[in-house]
C-alpha cells in the first residue's frame, strides 16, 4: 500500500533543489513581509517602502517613454555579457571601471579635437587594460607602446586618470589584452564623431 503523502513527495523531490530553495526563499519572504507589516501598525516600522498598513508600496517600472511617475531601479550591469553604455560625449570625464571580465561603460562617444578625460578604476581581482591599437589621437606618451596607439594597464586596486584628444572620425574598439579578456567580453567602443 503506497504511503498516503506519496503522490506529494514525489512531486516535491521532483523539483531540482535550486527550485526548492527559490519556493522555500519566496515563502520565508512573504512570511517576513506580512509579518512586519503587521507588526507594530503604526505606520512606522522601520521598513522603507510599507506605509503603515500590509500593502508594501512597490515602484512601477519605467516604460521608456517618460509617462512613468516612479523611476525605476538602477541596474549596473557587471557579467561578461557587456556593461551599459555611458554615450559620454568629447570634452567630459568620465568614470570607467574595470570590472573582472567587463568594462563599466561599454560604449564612449567624443568628437574629434576635443579632448576626453577618462578616469579608469580596476575593482576587478585581476590586471586589466584599455586599449586601442590604431587611433589617430594626442595621446601621453606613458599612454602609447609599440604595439598600440592607447594603452592603459592597472593592477587590481589601482586607478589611473588619461586625457587625449582624438584628431578623426571613427569606430575604434577598446579592448583588454589580457589573455582570454577579449574572448570572455572585455571590448567597447569608442565612437568619435566630426568636430565643428
Amino acid at each position: 500500500m503506497p504511503h498516503p503523502n506519496s503522490e506529494t513527495s514525489a512531486a516535491w523531490f521532483g523539483l531540482s533543489p535550486r527550485r526548492i530553495l527559490l519556493l522555500l526563499g519566496l515563502a520565508l519572504a512573504s512570511f517576513a513581509l506580512v509579518a512586519c507589516a503587521d507588526d507594530n501598525g503604526d505606520g512606522d516600522d522601520g521598513l522603507d517602502g510599507l506605509n503603515g498598513d500590509s500593502s508594501p508600496t512597490v515602484p512601477t517600472p519605467s516604460t521608456g517613454n517618460g509617462d512613468a511617475t516612479t523611476p525605476s531601479p538602477t541596474v549596473t550591469a557587471t557579467s561578461p555579457s557587456g556593461g551599459q553604455g555611458g554615450g559620454a560625449t568629447g570634452g567630459d570625464t568620465i568614470q570607467v571601471e574595470m570590472i573582472d571580465i567587463d568594462y563599466s561603460e561599454n560604449e564612449i562617444m567624443a568628437t574629434a579635437g576635443e579632448e576626453l578625460t577618462i578616469e579608469f578604476e580596476n575593482t576587478g581581482a585581476l590586471e586589466h587594460t584599455f586599449t586601442i591599437t590604431e587611433i589617430d589621437a594626442d595621446v601621453p606618451e606613458e599612454f602609447q607602446t609599440d604595439e598600440y596607439d592607447l594603452d592603459v594597464m592597472l593592477q587590481a586596486g589601482e586607478s589611473d586618470t588619461l586625457t587625449f584628444t582624438p584628431n578623426e572620425a571613427g569606430e575604434f574598439e577598446y579592448w583588454c589584452t589580457v589573455p582570454g579578456h577579449r574572448e570572455a567580453g572585455m571590448v567597447g567602443t569608442l565612437t568619435v564623431e566630426e568636430g565643428d
